[in-house]
């Protein structure tokens, strides 16, 4: 199974509380393991 490595590179700053997901890939129906680096 693949893994998707995210890092603070795949998000930028949103007015709101939370980042907004920017990478190329679609994480909506992906078929593997997502690692969301720390304290993002």
């Amino acid at each position: 199974m693949e893994t998707l490595k995210l890092t603070a590179k795949h998000f930028k700053k949103s007015t709101s509380y939370w980042s907004d997901y920017i990478g190329d890939t679609d994480v909506s129906d992906y078929k593997g393991n997502i690692e969301i680096d720390a304290n993002l």
